[in-house]
């Protein structure tokens, strides 16, 4: 995304908060993420604001075309990220349970809270998880 598509994605959620303005940013947002949340491991994250979408994803293994929770998360500086891993759409679920505040759909989060992205081992092979760093 342009650095003005960041900002005006930024505005949005430190803002006024219409519902007009917010459908937009969750069209941009599940339209234009930018960067895997997988692969933010061990680095910082500011989240701002998270939203979920259903999308279409074609299972490696099969072929087969798969409908998934997708995780649609903005940062402190307005990067967007984006995830389908099971591990980390449970946890954002979680995280915007306990620190979101929900406006048509989209959570923002008006804390400072740092987060980063671990990679946990499990019985079928690995998962990502969210976890809040304490500084």
């Amino acid at each position: 995304m342009a650095k003005t598509e960041k900002n005006t994605a930024l505005a949005v959620l430190t803002g006024s908060k219409d519902s007009l303005e917010l459908k937009k940013l969750m069209y941009n947002l599940a339209t234009s993420a930018e960067i895997r949340l997988s692969a933010m491991v061990n680095k910082p994250i500011q989240i701002k604001g998270v939203t979920f979408a259903m999308s279409e994803i074609t299972n490696n293994e099969t072929g087969e075309v798969e409908t998934r929770e997708r995780a649609l998360v903005i940062d402190a500086e307005g990067n967007t990220y984006h995830s389908v891993s099971g591990g980390l759409v449970n946890s954002l679920h979680v995280f915007v349970q306990a620190f979101g505040q929900e406006q048509n759909g989209f959570y923002i989060i008006n804390d400072d809270i740092i987060a980063t992205v671990e990679e946990k081992d499990t019985k079928r092979g690995h998962t990502y998880i969210l976890k809040l760093l304490e500084y």
